[in-house]
């Protein structure tokens, strides 16, 4: 039970999907003779990734059992890295940093981020050279066909930076995001950046999904690397672009604008006016009260309460509750978040509510004290709550000082041998996260 519930995270769901897509990419069509073979195989019975491979291996003349070993069997991941043999616009040159074999198509653009032309490559242990993309634009993995961390050449990337909204292919686009938010979040690219290439290039997004991922990962990574005299601006920018997105008033993207806003507006005064609407949804109703409470106004909560009496509403007045900026209301959310009678759904609720993005003074002479309390709380629940405590992390805009403050009263109680093993495992990745942050 311990390491179904340490392991049952975004390894085995995220990189699993993208695994089998990898392989399905690497193996062509004979990856569907592979899995015919195998199900006709085994009709209505059991089988193991022994039979699979063997089935694949039967239907390819590619090393199947070489390739699980190295994607299945082999931990961390790789990174695909643009270089330019030459000057600046040179001939680009992928290499890969890790230890496993990949199929994947790199789209050329010209600065202007036309797409040009397409071509699939196979990249393992010797680097690529691509002669005919010299002086373009590249992007490796364009149509996400693989697992990897990307680093662009820094030209590419500064006409990406450019032109990321030009690009025409929904999916492609997201894949730049994702890398742009994952160069924030190894530090490879300042946060201020970050939030600059949303202000000018989140705007003008109109596909609902691409917009709420990246709106809702911007917020993350500014929750998570921020500092917190940098914070209100950078939620101004956030907020900003989801009233503009708003104001075009696209059904689509509309629900996803609205709780952006809901989430990052400093305006309470329209924050007030929602709640006077009946157009309102529910759910952004309360976001809207948990938002106004957080700035200090915390008159519309027991309103809302009386007028939502669901069980979503009833979870809803507990983080709202904690939201409130005074010590009174954190030490009574405290008091109840390690009280031991907190449901596995209420506790995250008054555990978000309490560690405010805004916050970051006023919860600071508790930040430790989750360190020692959650301890003594998984060490007396079982090991899905110890999962839900380890989920509950205190992410905020902390100073460099603070982080590393944290950072040492984790490892200091990871020392020890009584730590749950499935808090010990969400502790020891939120050490790692911290250290990345220095």
């Amino acid at each position: 039970a311990d390491t179904a519930f340490a392991n049952f995270d975004m390894i085995t769901y995220a990189k699993g999907n993208a695994v089998l897509r990898q392989l399905g990419i690497w193996l062509g069509d004979d990856f569907l003779r592979g899995v015919n073979a195998h199900l006709s195989g085994h009709p209505f019975g059991n089988a193991d990734l022994a039979d699979f491979l063997d089935a694949l291996d039967g239907a390819s003349d590619r090393d199947v059992r070489a390739w699980a070993d190295a994607w299945l069997r082999t931990s961390g991941f790789d990174t695909i890295e643009v270089t330019r043999d030459g000057a600046a616009g040179g001939v680009p040159v992928l290499t890969r940093h890790g230890s496993r074999p990949h199929r994947f198509t790199v789209a050329a653009y010209d600065e202007a981020m036309r797409l040009v032309e397409t071509v699939w490559v196979d990249l393992a242990d010797e680097p690529v050279r691509l002669e005919q993309l010299a002086g373009l634009v590249v992007v490796p993995n364009a149509g996400d066909e693989t697992f990897a961390a990307i680093r662009p050449d820094a030209w590419s990337w500064a006409a990406v930076s450019r032109g990321l909204s030009d690009v025409a292919d929904d999916l492609t686009r997201g894949l730049l995001w994702w890398t742009a938010i994952d160069l924030a979040e190894s530090g490879a690219m300042a946060l201020p950046a970050l939030v600059d290439l949303a202000d000018r290039h989140l705007r003008p997004e109109r596909h609902p999904v691409v917009f709420e991922a990246v709106g809702e990962a911007v917020l993350k990574v500014v929750r998570r690397a921020g500092h917190p005299d940098e914070v209100p601006a950078q939620l101004d920018v956030l907020a900003s672009i989801a009233g503009e997105m708003l104001a075009v008033g696209d059904p689509l993207l509309d629900p996803a604008a609205a709780r952006i806003l809901a989430t990052t507006s400093h305006d309470q005064d329209l924050l007030r006016e929602w709640l006077g609407r009946d157009d309102v949804d529910q759910e952004v109703r309360w976001l809207v009260v948990r938002r106004l409470a957080s700035l200090g106004d915390d008159s519309f909560i027991e309103a809302e309460a009386a007028r939502d009496r669901s069980v979503a509403g009833g979870f809803a007045l507990l983080r709202a509750r904690a939201a409130v900026p005074t010590v009174e209301a954190k030490e009574e959310a405290w008091a109840r978040l390690w009280s031991g009678t907190t449901t596995n759904h209420e506790f995250p609720l008054l555990s978000h509510g309490f560690w405010e993005i805004e916050q970051t003074e006023l919860v600071r002479p508790w930040l430790t004290r989750y360190v020692t309390d959650a301890l003594a709380l998984a060490q007396r629940s079982g090991q899905g709550m110890g999962q839900v405590i380890g989920r509950s992390f205190p992410w905020l805009p902390h100073t460099e000082a603070t982080r590393r403050e944290l950072r040492d009263a984790l490892a200091e109680a990871l020392a020890r041998d009584d730590v749950p093993t499935v808090l010990a495992r969400w502790w020891n990745d939120q050490v790692d996260e911290l250290d990345r942050r220095r």
